[in-house]
């Protein structure tokens, strides 16, 4: 493989699918439908529009809560089930709390482990003909292969609730649960580090060779070019407070963060399902009805008129109690101090998070399409922290963070 290579690099996210054109330089954007569960055939069909006749090799990064079930003669007994769906039941309480600080992950129904469960549960897997039999558990990076060789990458496995991410394995006791109360074998594939070839896609009667898929996260934070010393910021449709910590440092979990593997012995200390584009889309769907672009006012803005707007905001979108909005009074319900209030309390939860948690780190990374799009954010943070603060003007960090990787070990 040479620097001259015709190839692509596909992000399989949760709003939209990107592609990244190593001919043109170009990245492509296609919006995916508001689906909690993806047709399987209907998102190969479009990664194949995209592969041409002479691409050499794919790219892989996706989201990485999710997965897809195939039967023993590879054939596909689920669509793609998001972590768009959340479960009404969680295992992970009921049966596996104890140790559940082993994945890395909190203890959410949207995982795939909770998922996994409420899949069988609503189709009847006892009663049907796929008892006694072997179910393959795959995420949407190997589950888009034709030929796989059941290698999946860490960063993947993590995001699926099974995996011990200290030891690189999979917890049999997760495993067996599945086994014992649905009567299968439920198989997995092997966890690896390495970024390799994992399978192949097949375009026009040829094999075209597929790159171990990422997860999205650990490729956006390689994108940017993170380092141990500084604090990355994501706003983004979702959002994420990250830092990258030397694995062999993690003496306790501190309970408040989250942990991923990355990549050489390292970890993300992270703080994630941080409000972000959502939230502020709710704001914005609101004003757009009264002709009002609610992203250019933003930009209309000082730093004196966020500071001393006094409408308090509750962000937390993923609560049951929804967004609140409190401290109105006659005299301050007006359109700026609303705009104001919103830009003021989406910063300050971000703030708060880090001064709340004493995070050291001597500058920030701030990434994501939102705080390009508004200047503003950064000279609150520098005013607050008194630090330096760099906007990550990557036009993708996931896409650039998978061709680095590609780079760095492939391309000669």
């Amino acid at each position: 493989m040479n620097i001259n290579s015709n190839y692509k690099i596909f992000d399989l996210g949760g709003s939209f699918l990107k592609i990244y054109c190593s001919k043109t330089k170009l990245i492509n954007k296609i919006e995916m439908l508001p689906e909690n569960i993806i047709s399987l055939i209907k998102l190969k069909s479009i990664i194949l529009n995209f592969i041409e006749e002479d691409t050499e090799f794919i790219g892989l990064t996706s989201q990485m809560h999710g997965f897809i079930l195939f039967d023993n003669e590879n054939k596909n007994i689920s669509d793609f089930i998001t972590w768009k769906n959340s479960s009404n039941i969680n295992i992970l309480e009921e049966i596996i709390f104890n140790n559940f600080n082993i994945t890395g992950l909190q203890k959410r129904n949207d995982l795939p482990i909770n998922n996994l469960n409420n899949y069988f549960l609503n189709n009847n897997l006892l009663n049907n003909n796929l008892k006694n039999k072997k179910i393959y558990f795959k995420n949407i990076t190997e589950g888009i292969l034709d030929i796989s060789n059941n290698i999946t990458h860490s960063s993947m496995a993590c995001g699926s609730g099974f995996l011990n991410i200290f030891k690189n394995e999979y917890i049999n006791e997760y495993i067996n649960y599945f086994n014992d109360k649905f009567n299968i074998e439920l198989l997995l594939d092997e966890v690896i580090d390495n970024f390799q070839i994992s399978g192949y896609i097949n375009k026009s009667n040829r094999k075209i060779p597929v790159f171990i898929g990422i997860g999205d996260f650990q490729s956006s934070l390689y994108g940017t070019n993170i380092k141990s010393n500084s604090l990355l910021i994501n706003m983004a449709t979702g959002s994420q407070i990250a830092q990258i910590i030397d694995k062999n440092n993690i003496i306790n979990q501190d309970e408040n963060f989250s942990y991923r593997p990355y990549f050489q012995n390292n970890f993300i200390k992270c703080i994630t399902h941080i409000p972000s584009g959502r939230f502020l889309n709710i704001f914005k769907n609101f004003f757009n009805e009264l002709d009002i672009n609610m992203w250019n006012y933003f930009n209309t803005l000082s730093i004196d008129e966020v500071y001393k707007s006094n409408i308090d905001i509750n962000t937390d979108i993923f609560s049951n109690n929804g967004i609140i909005l409190s401290n109105i009074n006659n005299n301050n319900f007006n359109i700026k101090n609303i705009i104001s209030s919103i830009l003021y309390n989406y910063i300050f939860q971000y703030i708060k998070l880090i001064k709340k948690n004493n995070i050291n780190f001597e500058y920030i990374i701030l990434s994501g399409g939102i705080s390009k799009k508004i200047p503003i954010i950064k000279e609150i943070f520098e005013k607050e922290f008194n630090i330096k603060i760099i906007i990550n003007d990557i036009e993708d960090d996931s896409l650039i963070g998978v061709l680095n990787l590609i780079q760095k070990y492939f391309i000669k």
